[in-house]
């Protein structure tokens, strides 16, 4: 066998192995960090797991679009949905049945159709402008801070709420108050000093 095939072998096992390995380190530890705070098991999965398994996406999807590579983005994107929803979620199921809560549905699983719907539709022009793929991070942004803001509602919570949320730019509100706060008690901290 060629020794370029067998070192290229081994630089891909071992850069799975570490992948796989350090984001089981990020998911342990931001999963702790969560529930100190007071974030339910659900929000800590649609969050922090949910980072920390997309993290080597993201990592070698930053890689590919700096190499020019864009394919191996848009392919790494559509196949790990893909994989999440029809391999996990299968295997998953068959081993034990799903139940799924109709709150869920109402709000986390209208957002990733809208999200999903979202991106076909940017995606149409076959082109993600800059301006369409800020549109795609904020969207994720202040739905994170939604659920991060709103947990103490948990249970009223739908994707019309987040849908408002978004469009009032509460998050923003959210964002420059913790901001504000933060620099007030490290300025009062320091003039302790």
């Amino acid at each position: 066998m060629d020794p370029i095939i067998i070192t290229s072998l081994l630089l891909i096992f071992t850069g799975f192995f570490i992948l796989i390995k350090s984001s089981d380190i990020f998911v342990d530890n931001m999963s702790v960090f969560a529930k100190s705070i007071g974030v339910s098991e659900f929000v800590i999965g649609l969050t922090v797991v949910a980072l920390g398994t997309s993290f080597p996406e993201l990592v070698s999807s930053l890689i590919s679009t700096f190499k020019g590579l864009p394919e191996l983005t848009i392919g790494g994107l559509l196949g790990s949905n893909i994989a999440n929803i029809a391999l996990i979620l299968g295997i998953s199921g068959m081993i034990n049945p799903i139940e799924i809560e109709h709150k869920i549905i109402k709000r986390d699983g209208y957002m990733m159709t809208f999200a999903a719907v979202l991106f076909f539709i940017f995606a149409i022009s076959l082109e993600m402008s800059r301006a369409e793929s800020f549109i795609l991070l904020l969207v994720y942004v202040s739905y994170i801070i939604f659920l991060f803001q709103e947990r103490k509602v948990f249970e009223k919570e739908y994707f019309s709420d987040f849908l408002r949320y978004a469009i009032s730019l509460k998050f923003l509100k959210n964002i420059i108050e913790k901001k504000t706060k933060y620099a007030k008690k490290s300025k009062a901290n320091f003039k302790s000093l």
